[in-house]
């Protein structure tokens, strides 16, 4: 396979346009978060209301997964002030909920 003459697939030209992509970037990236707590509350509250065993079951394994990508995706991300706080206070809300449905930490 012949390499040749390579140009990376987005050129950035100025340092501005890199800061606009990473912003850009920072806030997709809390989208997802706030997405997926919400997902994982929803779960979780699913579960708990659940009367079928295996739909508890189900609810629950998906709440937890989300907290789990919550938790790793969130640690990766340096934010500060309201945003910060928002997203912790939910995930240990979602915590709590997993908890109250036997989940252990």
């Amino acid at each position: 396979m012949k390499r040749g003459n390579t140009r990376p697939l987005l050129e950035i030209h100025a340092p501005a346009e890199f800061e606009r992509l990473r912003e850009e970037t920072i806030a997709l990236r809390i989208d997802f978060i706030q997405t997926d707590l919400e997902l994982g509350v929803t779960f979780a509250d699913m579960a708990a209301e659940a009367l079928n065993a295996g739909k508890r079951a189900r609810n629950k394994r998906n709440a937890r997964r989300a907290y789990d990508t919550v938790f790793l995706s969130f640690s990766r991300l340096s934010l500060k002030g309201p945003i910060e706080r928002e997203i912790r206070e939910r995930l240990a809300y979602l915590r709590l909920r997993l908890e109250s449905l036997g989940e252990s930490f």
